[in-house]
Formats: C-alpha cells, sequence, structure tokens
C-alpha cells in the first residue's frame, strides 16, 4: 500500500506481456550477440580446412599459410566490421521508426546471414560466410542498441533495472551454448559445421 492509500501493482507491474516481450528480445537479440560471437571458436580449424578446400577447387594449389590465416582473419572479423556498422545505423532506424519496429527489421540480416554462412560449404564459396559473418554482425550490432532500449521503454519503473540485467545474462548464456555446439561431438565437424549457423538453405 502506498503513501496515498493506492494499491501497488503487484510484482512491481510484471505481467505476462511485459514477461513474453522481454523474453523475446532476449532470445532473438541478445542471445543471437553472445552465439555469433561465440560460434567459430570451436570449429576454427575445421573451418580453415573448407578454405583451403574452396582455394583449391579453384586454383588447384593448396593454399598458402599466410593467405590461409589472412582469410581467416577477415572472415572473423567480418562480424565486428558488421557490429560496428549495425550499432551506427540502430539509432537513426529506431529514431524514425521506433523500437520495436526497428528490431523486427533487423531480422532481415539475421536471415540473410544464415542463408550465406550456412550455404557456403554446399557452393565450396568462403566469400559467403564472409558475407554471412558481416551480415550477422550488422544484425548483432544493431541489437545491441536497439534491444535495451526497447526493454526500458516497455519495463514498469519498478522492476526496470531487473529486466535490463537480460541483455547480459542472455550474452552470456549464448557463449557457453555456442561453444558447447561447436564441439566435435555436436556439430563441430566436417559435415555439420554449417549448422551451427542456423537456417541452412542450401545445406546438403
Amino acid at each position: 500500500m502506498s503513501l496515498d492509500g493506492e494499491q501497488k501493482p503487484k510484482w512491481g507491474g510484471f505481467n505476462r506481456n511485459i514477461f513474453f516481450a522481454t523474453t523475446s528480445c532476449i532470445v532473438g537479440s541478445s542471445f543471437q550477440y553472445g552465439y555469433n560471437i561465440a560460434v567459430l571458436n570451436e570449429p576454427q580449424e575445421i573451418i580453415k580446412g573448407f578454405i583451403n578446400e574452396s582455394y583449391a577447387a579453384r586454383n588447384n594449389e593448396t593454399i598458402s599459410e599466410e593467405l590461409l590465416t589472412n582469410t581467416w582473419a577477415i572472415a572473423s572479423s567480418g562480424f565486428v566490421i558488421g557490429a560496428m556498422a549495425g550499432a551506427l545505423i540502430a539509432g537513426p532506424i529506431s529514431g524514425r521508426y521506433g523500437s520495436k519496429k526497428a528490431l523486427l527489421f533487423n531480422n532481415i540480416f539475421a536471415l540473410l546471414a544464415s542463408g550465406f554462412s550456412g550455404s557456403s560449404k554446399f557452393l565450396g564459396l568462403v566469400e559467403m560466410l564472409i558475407v554471412g559473418r558481416l551480415l550477422v554482425g550488422i544484425n548483432s550490432g544493431f541489437n545491441c542498441v536497439v534491444m535495451p532500449m526497447y526493454v526500458t521503454e516497455i519495463s514498469p519503473v519498478a522492476i526496470r533495472g531487473i529486466l535490463g540485467t537480460g541483455h547480459q545474462i542472455g550474452i552470456g548464456i549464448s557463449v557457453i551454448t555456442a561453444n558447447a555446439f561447436g564441439f566435435t561431438q555436436v556439430l563441430g565437424t566436417e559435415e555439420k559445421w554449417p549448422l551451427l549457423f542456423g537456417k541452412m538453405f542450401f545445406y546438403n
């Protein structure tokens, strides 16, 4: 009971709608960000083998160690470059269309990234993996800016701080999940590693 005699909302205003909205944000935004940070850790050597195979198929020779290292660096750093770009465009887009519509729009980058990265092995094109990492970086950088802002907008003041921690928790859980999926006993094999990237439109 408050000082003016009005009864305070139970659980600080927390209800099923708030629960659904914040959970969706954590799974669809925070989880994606953390997952894509760590997804290349375990299958690194296997994916380097794919890079070598892709190069050899087109050039009839084994890739040099220097070029292999540089290609891997480009593929892995594409996520960071994309994240910077995503963070820069997130503000103007969310400011114009609102946080909710901006998050829905951002799913386009995630779907495209899954298609590019997942089809790279089937098509034998390492370039597809690089583009996929760039696109998922845009998605992740965008999420990191807009998702916490959206949760703040929809959260009752009394529980805003608690719900705000969901972003960091989602990232932590997803990093662990990505590393676990990358084990050779799960998906970190020469045949299954494309499945680590989600919807595999062309995986065979």
